[in-house]
């Protein structure tokens, strides 16, 4: 809890759109924890509805774009200037996590998966070179965020920073596009945020155009990604990748990035209280 509360405090005042924190205490005694307590946020959490006032298919197409938004902004905050020196290993980011991943599995198979060993060896065999780190969220989808009443659509609070750290921010693109939900998941376990099947959310046919295109602008121009060519997925088992994709593609990405778009953004006043709904100043 303190670790999350650590880099929340740092990026105050960023422009990234998290609940400040208020308090901060590393004495377990008081609650029988360690704790922090961050400012209350007026919104909603959208996972299986959308809210009225946003459900038109032009405000949940703008949803998208928000929350596409939001996590650049992530990308962008310089961490070492704002004092995370330490916070996570810079480098070998995804050789970690791949090493880690692989390592758990091992421990605790249960019985033969010949198409996770073969996942497992091509994404060694092919994993991006990295660009500069930047902070990674680690659990970056629409349910963790929070979205303001009323249109249009502004996403004013991203949570759930426990696994945050730093890091390759394809690393959250990748995640934010396995775990976005199109017309026929159904029935799989990202299906729980299934709010993006409606018409007007992008597809993740949409995540599979050419980087310089798509939501690569900012990012490439900001020095977090490198612009890179094709990569080569012909090789992964069937079944693995969205129906959509070709034989080539680029990395995923959801939208066109619309760069210096000005945004009418509310005053942060942040909470997890209102998560489950709206909630009132």
């Amino acid at each position: 809890m303190l670790r999350e509360a650590r880099l929340l405090s740092a990026v105050a005042g960023a422009d990234v759109r998290t609940p400040p924190v208020l308090l901060a205490c590393d004495d377990g005694s008081v609650i029988g924890a360690t704790f922090y307590v961050m400012a209350k946020v007026a919104g909603t959490v959208m996972t299986t509805e959308v809210a009225p006032e946003l459900d038109t298919e032009a405000q949940r197409a703008r949803i998208a774009e928000e929350l596409v938004d939001a996590l650049v902004e992530v990308h962008a905050v310089p961490w070492a200037q704002r004092g995370l020196e330490g916070y996570g290993k810079p480098t070998g980011y995804l050789e970690r996590q791949l090493r880690r991943f692989s390592g758990l599995w091992e421990h605790n198979r249960t019985r033969e998966l010949a198409v996770l060993d073969r996942v497992t060896a091509w994404l060694g065999e092919h994993l991006p070179e990295s660009g500069p780190a930047t902070i990674v969220h680690g659990d970056y989808r629409l349910v963790n965020t929070m979205y303001a009443p009323g249109a249009p659509a502004r996403l004013v609070a991203i949570f759930d920073w426990e696994l945050a750290t730093i890091g390759d921010p394809l690393a959250d693109l990748g995640y934010l596009t396995a775990t976005y939900v199109e017309p026929g998941d159904e029935g799989t376990l990202a299906s729980l945020g299934a709010v993006t099947t409606r018409p007007g959310f992008p597809t993740r046919e949409l995540a599979h155009r050419p980087l310089r295109g798509a939501f690569g602008p900012l990012h490439v121009r900001r020095g977090l990604v490198p612009d890179a060519g094709p990569v080569e997925v012909g090789d992964l088992p069937r079944g693995l990748l969205p129906a959509a994709a070709g034989r080539h593609h680029r990395r995923p990405l959801l939208r066109d990035a619309r760069a210096g778009r000005a945004r009418d953004r509310p005053a942060r006043l942040g909470s997890r209280a209102g998560r489950t709904g709206r909630v009132s100043g």
